[in-house]
């Protein structure tokens, strides 16, 4: 196991100088750099890696905030770019608008669709594909993510487990 945080935690501070700083002084070994706000394209994500490889930190995600359903191929081939330029090994996604409760059919074979679609481009830059457990997307249950899981089949995509209360 390693410890390490995601840049997201430190929303207000906007420089990755600053995020690679108080990940060394905290002993992080490893950081999730979010595309939010600190890693939005290739040039920040090998600017990251630069100074997190001077560090002796390791990156071990893209918090990509892509919303599985939307189809939009350009924006997660951009997305596996950016996590390969870090040499990542996982992109974190979330499953589509709703909870998985408030999902209808035509919707979850929406975000299975594209899933699959995902996970077979993220398995060509050698990306795990991971939604984060969260509300208000259809991975908000261990049972919704073990029903995806298994329709989508897909053997680079896992979750983040986040402890729910």
């Amino acid at each position: 196991m390693n410890i390490g945080f995601t840049s997201t935690s430190f929303r207000q501070i906007k420089s990755i100088e600053k995020i690679v700083e108080i990940a060394a002084e905290s002993g992080a070994e490893c950081i999730e750099w979010g595309g939010d706000i600190h890693v939005r394209n290739k040039a920040d994500a090998k600017h990251a890696k630069e100074l997190c490889d001077k560090a002796g930190i390791r990156i071990n995600s893209y918090g990509s905030y892509y919303r599985v359903g939307c189809k939009n191929a350009d924006e997660w081939k951009s997305i596996c770019e950016i996590a390969k330029a870090m040499d990542a090994h996982s992109v974190r996604v979330w499953l589509g608008n709703a909870d998985s409760e408030k999902t209808d059919e035509a919707t979850y074979k929406n975000i299975a669709e594209d899933t699959k679609a995902i996970c077979a481009v993220a398995k060509e830059y050698g990306l795990i594909v991971c939604p984060e457990c969260h509300d208000n997307t259809y991975n908000n249950n261990t049972d919704a993510f073990l029903k995806i899981h298994k329709d989508a089949g897909c053997d680079n995509f896992r979750t983040y487990f986040q402890s729910r209360y």
